[in-house]
């Protein structure tokens, strides 16, 4: 009875130690496909694009064609270098250039991306590399070896816009918005507030609300943030005129609502209706004697030639 218990346990032991040996065996195999990377030379100069290696060109409606610039730097300025360039994809219609050269002492360049002639509309796209053994990949830099870069041209359009539940005291009013492509919208003049706003789509057809050029309080909390469109210099809210200064209608105080996580729902694009639906945190009107909560502004895209319906409430009476 001892000898079978004895013989029992080494066989189990056995098999232990032989499902060990397997799964060392199988990670030293895995280990034995690993090649470590380009080695970098002792004087390399460190050639990278600046900041994070993307930039979008937009071109407005009526600016002439004009060129993206690409700025590329290096740490080591003795002597002259030139750095070829490899593109890794372009859209059809870019011109890119083969390199990129720095002359003795340089510490950073551009250059240009162009499109042909003649083009006058639709969004270009590519990715470069800096194909040189200038190039240190190992080291924290203040940019990188890669470069995505995209030139559109924003495409002008109409948009109809009102605020749920508020017919008699804002109406229905129009704005000029441009399509920036990669899901960005511009309002150039938000309001005839002074004020330019971004709305941005994200791949599942959220949106987020930001200040275009212009930098507006933004209050950030565990379930999303809050920009006002607030003037800090004169410490006052920036009053908005959807139907233009010479109307009375007024919004006096505005915020927008950029949810995130399980309130990310609280600004949505329908691709389908063409509209968005944007949660105003705040929202006063001239007429209100405080101010309200968690309104919907919606602005619904209009077709090409057709133009919004306006509605101008009435002014109240007193």
């Amino acid at each position: 009875m001892l000898k079978d218990f004895i013989s029992y346990s080494l066989s189990i032991l056995s098999y232990a130690c032989a499902a060990v040996l397997a799964l060392v065996t199988v990670a030293c195999s895995s280990e034995s496909t690993w090649e470590p990377g380009p080695e970098v030379k002792a004087d390399v100069q460190q050639v990278r694009f600046v900041d994070d290696g993307s930039s979008t060109h937009i071109i407005m409606p009526g600016f002439d064609v004009s060129n993206q610039v690409v700025h590329v730097r290096r740490s080591v300025t003795a002597g002259r270098l030139v750095v070829p360039i490899e593109v890794l994809s372009a859209t059809e219609g870019l011109v890119i250039p083969e390199s990129v050269a720095f002359e003795d002492g340089e510490s950073d360049v551009t250059f240009e991306v162009a499109l042909r002639e003649g083009i006058t509309s639709g969004s270009y796209k590519y990715y470069l590399r800096l194909a040189s053994d200038e190039v240190d990949p190992y080291t924290s830099l203040d940019g990188v070896s890669t470069f995505r870069g995209t030139i559109s041209f924003a495409n002008p359009l109409r948009a109809q816009l009102w605020v749920t539940g508020y017919d008699t005291r804002i109406g229905t009013w129009a704005e000029d918005i441009l399509d920036m492509g990669e899901g960005d919208y511009l309002f150039p003049d938000f309001c005839h507030s002074g004020y330019a706003l971004r709305l941005h789509v994200d791949g599942q057809n959220y949106v987020t609300v930001y200040a275009y050029r212009a930098t507006l309080p933004t209050f950030a909390y565990d379930y999303g943030n809050f920009v006002y469109l607030y003037d800090n210099a004169a410490g006052a809210f920036v009053e908005c005129y959807p139907h233009g200064t010479d109307s009375w209608v007024t919004i006096t105080e505005i915020t927008f609502f950029n949810g995130i996580g399980d309130y990310k729902s609280y600004g949505r694009y329908f691709p389908k209706q063409q509209q968005f639906t944007l949660t105003l945190g705040r929202l006063r009107t001239i007429t209100d004697a405080e101010e309200v909560t968690y309104q919907t502004l919606n602005v619904k895209i209009m077709p090409e030639g057709e133009e919004p319906a306006v509605v101008e409430p009435v002014k109240p009476q007193g």
